[in-house]
């Protein structure tokens, strides 16, 4: 189609497309209505429809579905007659893409044009040359899929297929990514509007560790990504890169960005613009100036939805959360007044967690003044505590429970509700609710209705373990029970069991009457990996597999072997040789066990034992080089926290090994991990950073990621 328009129409054409991708559409749609109406009469048929096509297709690359729409309608349906076959049905298939939901017809259209496209031998795609190109790109030959690739994006542009270009966009991206070019392959994930691979981009630009390259891409989107579904690409690749963005980009980079973030969806088909936009702000946060972060938070009270009580909010106040360690006590006490309503009058349970920790955090950073407007709003004197939430966080807010006999019955409620987890029930009974749970799954047994809850109150098994030193023995004895009775269920989900098995851990020191036994009875077959899966759903293994269509996760046994473990250790911490030599020979086998998530898990469990025995100590040295990153990092976090750590040649040879490797290593949260270690090491032995330590001590240092480098710092603070 292309082809057959005018060449001052074609040049017009380019220069909109980048005048509407680099500066807006005001001035590209300012430009396409005074050309369409010098070619509202004559011949220029083709221009007409070309000029229209583009506006349309900008209209849509700017999230205005509906408005483009109406450009098909009113200007492009009437001009399709006595066009060719190829050049209608191409403009059909462009219609369709942008039709749902707006007409019911959409699904039929899509049919039937594909129908005759068949019957005319349109082809939108040549499959055969784009899988050509697949298969020379995996064979390494580059030099042959590229070329292919660009033949394919031009025909594409010629045809003004948006199918096509859509399409082979991307592929274009995979192909720059493969050669190692991230800023070209940004820029068509961004004309493919495909978020995921902007995220892959930023990935690749993580685990490269090129400043220059990180630079060149970001500067590459913000010039070209000002079309909505554009911006929505650059956004996630910023979040998922903006922890290495360089600190001379930053500021740009909030300018760029704060426009974006007071978006609002417009509707449920619409991009989802806003969200991405303060996920990469919250990606920056942390590196933020005290005037950059004064833009953000103003842009985050001042937005419209900021006083609404709207699901879209939760995107909102994790990133004030992450700005608030920049502002002073007075900019705090003057935030907190714009916070406060969220947890009061405009609370909504989706993000009343999240603004729970908010307003905790800013009662830690901002002094007893702060804390004490905080406190007031939300836990006023004398008034009785009902919320478990708020029950959780009094303490953080420097409020005393004085309701004893409350407590008491929230733990006598809570124990009920565990033992409800798994109800077996008679034909045509209904299942009692309990609080906490996310869902619940059913099977018929023997005559009977088995359900199983999915989850438990968490929060009010917080809240409990809290305020553990205010309830009576025979509550905590109660309580305790409950749990160990639904460990024991065979039917009791996996998820479910590791979570009572963690809230054990935080009663480790009220544990006496012999609970402490009891606990280790009932955890140590779950420690040493004898697991039984329940029969009311897929096991682990069937829902992993790649064939399995259902892909629900109810907890791993790996998960549930390790945090029986890790709830081991923590009751050991809480009551010094209260297991001793029996966790130990648990332990050790775990710290090299064949499953990371074990691993990982067992070395989380080293991190809660002040000392460890040397078979131990050797093992989780060893595990600083693990293949798993996660479980290599949380070796390092068990190394970190011990304090007058000493350690032979040979294992400090082997934890400098390690250190090194995570160094080197593309995954951020372990060399975070490393920087913590190699900062301990300089603080606690106080000894000379020279030779190797220098050297070691000085990538992490100037290492490209902010976290690292904060944390270098902040272990030596």
């Amino acid at each position: 189609m292309i082809e057959q328009v005018t060449p001052a129409t074609r040049k017009l054409l380019v220069e909109c497309r980048c005048l509407a991708m680099c500066d807006g559409t005001e001035n590209s749609f300012a430009k396409l209505d005074e050309a369409a109406d010098g070619l509202a009469s004559g011949d220029a048929h083709i221009d007409r429809i070309a000029v229209h096509l583009l506006k349309a297709e900008l209209l849509y690359a700017d999230d205005n579905s509906e408005d483009s729409l109406q450009v098909f309608r009113e200007k492009i349906d009437p001009e399709l007659y006595n066009l060719p076959d190829e050049i209608r049905l191409t403009i059909g298939d462009n219609r369709n893409l942008i039709s749902f939901p707006h007409e019911s017809e959409h699904f039929r259209q899509f049919y039937h044009g594909f129908d005759e496209r068949r019957l005319a031998g349109v082809r939108i795609l040549n499959h055969d040359a784009l899988l050509s190109a697949m298969k020379s790109a995996q064979e390494g030959k580059h030099f042959e899929s590229l070329p292919i690739l660009w033949r394919e994006l031009r025909r594409a542009y010629l045809k003004a297929s948006w199918r096509g270009s859509w399409v082979v966009s991307k592929h274009m991206a995979q192909e720059c990514l493969d050669l190692g070019l991230p800023h070209e392959a940004a820029y068509y994930a961004m004309l493919s509007m495909d978020s995921a691979f902007g995220e892959r981009i930023g990935e690749h630009l993580l685990a490269r560790r090129d400043p220059h390259l990180i630079e060149l891409t970001i500067n590459r989107i913000l010039a070209s990504a000002n079309l909505r579904r554009h911006a929505v690409v650059a956004c996630s690749l910023i979040h998922t890169v903006g922890d290495a963005i360089p600190q001379e980009q930053l500021g740009r980079l909030v300018e760029w960005v704060l426009p974006r973030s007071r978006e609002q969806r417009r509707s449920l088909s619409a991009c989802v613009l806003m969200e991405k936009a303060w996920m990469a702000l919250g990606s920056i946060a942390p590196q933020l100036s005290n005037a950059q972060a004064h833009k953000v938070v103003a842009a985050a009270v001042s937005h419209p939805l900021w006083r609404t009580v709207h699901v879209d909010r939760r995107h909102i106040i994790p990133v004030l959360n992450r700005c608030v360690v920049h502002l002073d006590p007075v900019e705090l006490r003057e935030c907190a007044n714009q916070v406060l309503p969220l947890v009061t009058n405009l609370k909504f349970d989706v993000d009343y967690v999240e603004a729970i920790n908010l307003v905790c955090h800013m009662a830690d950073l901002g002094g007893e003044e702060v804390k004490s407007i905080i406190a007031d709003a939300v836990i006023p004197q004398g008034v009785r505590i009902s919320n478990s939430v708020i029950a959780q966080v009094a303490p953080a807010l420097g409020r005393r429970i004085s309701d004893a006999e409350g407590l008491v019955r929230m733990s006598d409620n809570v124990a009920a509700e565990i033992r409800l987890l798994v109800q077996r029930l008679d034909s045509g009974k209904d299942p009692i609710k309990i609080a906490g749970a996310v869902g619940m799954v059913s099977k018929p047994v023997g005559g009977h209705e088995l359900v199983v809850h999915i989850g438990v109150n968490s929060h009010a098994l917080r809240a409990l373990s809290e305020h553990r030193h205010m309830l009576p023995s025979s509550s905590i004895q109660s309580l305790v029970e409950s749990i160990l009775t639904m460990l024991g269920e065979p039917e009791n989900m996996l998820s479910n069991k590791a979570q009572l098995m963690l809230a054990l851990a935080d009663f480790g020191d009220r544990l006496g009457n012999g609970l402490d036994q009891k606990i280790f009875d009932t955890l140590r077959p779950f420690a040493e990996g004898n697991i039984i899966e329940p029969t009311v759903v897929l096991t682990s293994q069937e829902l992993k597999d790649p064939l399995n269509p259902f892909k629900m996760h109810y907890g791993e046994p790996g998960q549930v072997r390790g945090t029986a473990i890790y709830a081991l250790a923590c009751i050991e911490k809480a009551k010094p040789g209260v297991y001793a030599s029996k966790l130990s020979s648990i332990l050790e086998p775990a710290l090299s066990d064949v499953d990371p998530e074990v691993r990982r898990l067992a070395f989380a469990a080293a991190r809660e034992i002040p000392e460890l025995p040397p078979a131990a100590l050797t093992a989780v040295l060893m595990g600083t080089r693990d293949p798993d990153t996660g479980a290599a990092a949380s070796a390092f976090h068990a190394i970190a926290t011990k304090k007058n750590l000493r350690l032979t040649e040979s294992q400090r040879a082997l934890l400098l090994y390690g250190v090194r490797m995570a160094k080197e290593s593309p995954d951020t949260e372990l060399r975070v991990a490393g920087a913590l270690v190699i900062s301990n090491i300089l603080r606690h032995t106080r000894a000379a950073a020279n030779g190797e330590l220098a050297e070691l001590a000085k990538g992490f240092a100037q290492d490209i990621c902010f976290s690292v480098r904060n944390a270098f710092k902040g272990g030596l603070a």
